[in-house]
């Protein structure tokens, strides 16, 4: 019997430079949907994305924070890597993203159209970058508890997601991070500022609450003809009103609960389809979830697609092969 297979996007922080870079070079499927974004962008934007990201001048371990280049380039990989995918066969039953991953989940499900995703995308990061002060997230691990024992870190921060039970993260100002940073250095705990430049899932995002919701109330969002799994619900979802994609960014990111309840209703392969393999490496951490039912398909250190569309083959028998 077939396993079901859950497709799974990150957000920001998820990104580097030269993300893809083999895909690009080797699957003509995923470069023609890399290129056929990047003259979208180029229309609107008047210059390359895919120049950016394989920026020969810029290394992999360089941050790569530009929000106006990074919110459309991680949609842009992620959604080329599922089309690839799709193209090869594989076919997901649910669809799940977090935060920024979310718009990729949408189009997948037909929620929206590439077109449309592309315009909410670059809307959302120039209001960030006209209207919202610079900020930042922090990756602490601990159990998240420390977040309501400690004063210091609850007063100068607020809770973007839970992880998994040693892993968490919070968004505030740069100095207020600077000052959780200090505590935890002295305390030695394990963290990590992510590669990010405002407070997601933080009041900071009411600063375009208005605009961004007078622009989404533009656009027509349709039924998933996927099942799509929200993380901002933190269950299955039928329907995506206009606001949604405005309150993801405001509100706590709620992934790994949904994904371990329907893994365990239903056995599913869990496909990780960002850049750099954060959602798998969260999931892995759940002892819920067998990690042979876990694939990255690419990190920073390299393609997984073969290998994992040779573990796909054995379990499932599903796909052709294509190009």
């Amino acid at each position: 019997m077939s396993k079901n297979i859950i497709f799974m996007f990150s957000g920001q922080g998820s990104q580097y430079y030269h993300m893809g870079n083999e895909l690009y070079n080797d699957d003509l499927m995923f470069r023609e949907s890399m290129n056929e974004i990047d003259l979208v962008v180029h229309d609107l934007l008047g210059y390359s994305i895919i120049g950016e990201i394989y920026n020969t001048n810029k290394k992999k371990s360089e941050n790569f924070d530009r929000l106006l280049y990074t919110h459309i380039a991680i949609y842009m990989v992620e959604f080329s890597l599922a089309k690839s995918l799709i193209y090869k066969g594989v076919e997901p039953e649910y669809v799940i993203g977090t935060s920024l991953g979310e718009f990729v989940a949408a189009t997948i499900a037909g929620v929206i159209d590439k077109e449309t995703a592309i315009e909410c995308v670059l809307e959302q990061a120039k209001l960030v970058e006209e209207n919202c002060t610079k900020g930042g997230m922090l990756a602490i691990l601990h159990d998240p508890q420390i977040y309501y024992n400690e004063k210091l870190i609850m007063d100068n921060s607020t809770i973007a997601s839970i992880n998994f039970k040693n892993h968490f993260v919070v968004s505030g100002s740069c100095e207020n991070l600077n000052l959780i940073e200090k505590f935890l250095k002295e305390k030695k705990i394990i963290n990590q500022k992510l590669p990010v430049q405002y407070a997601f899932h933080s009041k900071e995002m009411t600063k375009i609450k208005d605009s961004y919701l007078k622009f989404l109330g533009t656009k027509n969002f349709k039924k998933p003809n996927v099942k799509l799994i929200s993380s901002l619900y933190g269950k299955v979802t039928n329907a995506i009103p206009n606001n949604y994609f405005y309150d993801l960014i405001e509100f706590p990111i709620k992934f790994t609960d949904i994904v371990s309840k329907i893994y365990n209703d239903e056995k599913c392969i869990l496909m990780d389809l960002g850049p750099s393999g954060t959602l798998s490496n969260f999931i892995k951490y759940n002892n819920e979830i067998e990690s042979s039912s876990i694939l990255s398909i690419i990190t920073p250190f390299g393609n997984n697609l073969k290998k994992s569309l040779d573990i796909l083959k054995i379990e499932n028998s599903i796909w052709r092969w294509g190009d």
